[in-house]
């Protein structure tokens, strides 16, 4: 009896242990999601502050020292009365030139957004030389087509308004071509493209001869070569490696938009389809090619960026 009794017993501790865990890990689990639901909150209400992030790369190519800074995927945000933060802040970076490389427009703007497009260019030329390429959301405003798949280059005498508008900014549009200029006394050839850096499924024979070409007589020359293109992932192939391209300077993925807590760790990516993106936000190596993806402004349509500030990148060339 009394053996039937201490088991008994011994039964109702070990329940009484095995609750007492049981709400501890409950309690562990609910204090982990309310500080990550405050975190992702506080994340949030941040938004409205640019980050810059940092990066050198060196080259024999150049011949002194040049600072970029990039801007991408501003969408229809603003930060401060007619983007005065962004352009604040891109001033104290003290750039040598200012690249944009798309998605600073949706395919329905209005005139007033164009406009104020044209009026943050007019700001950044008052900085530094503003080269621009267009993304996938503002290709058919600067390029007069709804095929962004091929990326055919166009005839040069068709020019949108929307494109006539932003140029007479003074900054100069890049497609499927390039400039030859000298900045802070450095030599160096600057193009853009969206297309990919090989022949895609979309291709017509036309489209890919006149991107090739354009590919070809962009890297035949000695003097650094800076190519803006707004999808990372068309210069990432091994195809692209016969391309002596020196900086690419890519945009497109807004870092995946939700971030790890604190760590600034893409979950996702809209190009690569797949958890923790290899090619979402930094400095990558391809082969003696250098690409730079900027995180860029905005979230995603609704979908606000969470533990992942808005940034425009500074990258400094150095010798």
């Amino acid at each position: 009896m009394k053996q039937k009794k201490a088991k008994i017993l011994k039964t109702r501790r070990e329940k009484r242990k095995l609750k007492a865990w049981q709400t501890a890990i409950i309690a562990l689990l609910g204090a982990a999601l309310l500080a990550l639901a405050v975190g992702a909150a506080v994340s949030i209400s941040k938004n409205k502050n640019i980050t810059v992030a940092p990066y050198e790369i060196s080259s024999s190519s150049i011949g002194g020292r040049l600072r970029v800074v990039l801007i991408s995927d501003l969408h229809r945000k603003s930060f401060g009365e007619a983007n005065s933060e962004l352009v604040a802040l891109t001033a104290q970076q003290q750039p040598d030139l200012i690249c944009v490389v798309g998605d600073m427009l949706e395919p329905e703007c209005t005139d007033e957004e164009v406009l104020a497009l044209r009026s943050l260019f007019e700001r950044l030329v008052e900085i530094a030389p503003v080269y621009f390429s267009a993304g996938n959301h503002d290709w058919d405003v600067l390029s007069g087509s709804v095929d962004f798949r091929a990326a055919a280059r166009l005839d040069p005498s068709l020019v949108t308004p929307q494109r006539v508008l932003l140029e007479e900014s003074g900054a100069v549009y890049l497609e499927n071509t390039y400039r030859d200029i000298v900045v802070n006394g450095c030599e160096l050839r600057i193009g853009g493209m969206y297309g990919a850096g090989w022949r895609t499924k979309y291709d017509t024979d036309e489209s890919w001869a006149e991107r090739e070409a354009f590919l070809n007589d962009f890297c035949a020359t000695e003097t650094f070569k800076l190519l803006l293109c707004h999808r990372p992932l068309r210069m990432v192939a091994d195809e692209c490696r016969r391309f002596s391209v020196d900086l690419v300077l890519s945009g497109h993925t807004h870092n995946g938009v939700i971030c790890l807590p604190f760590s600034h760790k893409a979950i996702l990516s809209p190009d690569e389809g797949r958890l923790f993106p290899r090619y979402a936000r930094g400095k990558y190596e391809l082969g003696e090619t250098e690409l730079i993806i900027g995180g860029g402004l905005a979230g995603y349509g609704i979908i606000p960026r969470v533990f992942n500030p808005p940034e425009i990148p500074v990258v400094d060339i150095m010798p």
